[in-house]
Order: C-alpha cells, then sequence, then structure tokens
C-alpha cells in the first residue's frame, strides 16, 4: 500500500459519511493496516478517532487537491485594489 499524503488536509474542515454526522476538523492522520486512522475534533471541541478506508482517504486527497486548486484561482482574481483609477470612478462607492 502506497501511503498518501493527508497533510494539505490536516487542519481543514472535512467531511467522513458514514462516521460523523456534520463536517469535522482533521487533526491527524496515520496509515493503519488498509486503511488510515484518524484524528478529529468535532464541532464541540472533542477529539475523536476513526479508521477510514483507503478509498475514503483518497476521497480526502483528492478533494484537498480541488480545494488547492479552486484556491489559487480565487487568489488570482481582481480584487477592488487592483481596479484602474478609471474603474474605480464607475463603483458607487468611488477611488479606495
Amino acid at each position: 500500500m502506497t501511503d498518501l499524503d493527508l497533510a494539505p488536509v490536516v487542519g481543514k474542515q472535512v467531511t467522513l459519511p458514514g462516521h460523523f454526522d456534520e463536517p469535522v476538523i482533521l487533526e491527524d492522520a496515520r496509515p493503519l493496516g488498509g486503511g488510515y486512522e484518524c484524528r478529529v475534533r468535532l464541532p464541540d471541541g472533542s477529539l475523536e478517532e476513526a479508521v477510514i478506508s483507503l478509498d475514503e482517504a483518497q476521497e480526502l486527497a483528492a478533494a484537498s487537491g480541488e480545494r488547492s486548486e479552486r484556491e489559487a484561482r480565487l487568489l488570482n482574481t481582481e480584487t477592488p485594489s487592483t481596479y484602474s483609477a478609471r474603474q474605480t470612478e464607475t463603483l458607487p462607492y468611488g477611488p479606495p
């Protein structure tokens, strides 16, 4: 079994259907047999552990990649501070 890199997901809010009813924060994940042992923080602040399958871990890793690409696209979009002076003249609140 090849270990997946779940580090990008650690510290992020994830959903683990079949394990928890609501999103949790992934605190740690380590390989364990044919899956991964995950330590998560519940919305009430308590810590729990769950063992997820390799398929579930692959879904988490893939979702983190998609999220990273989406965040990069958002960061590369034009923000009001990058508008030209002419563009700000048409904004209802005027130039910054």
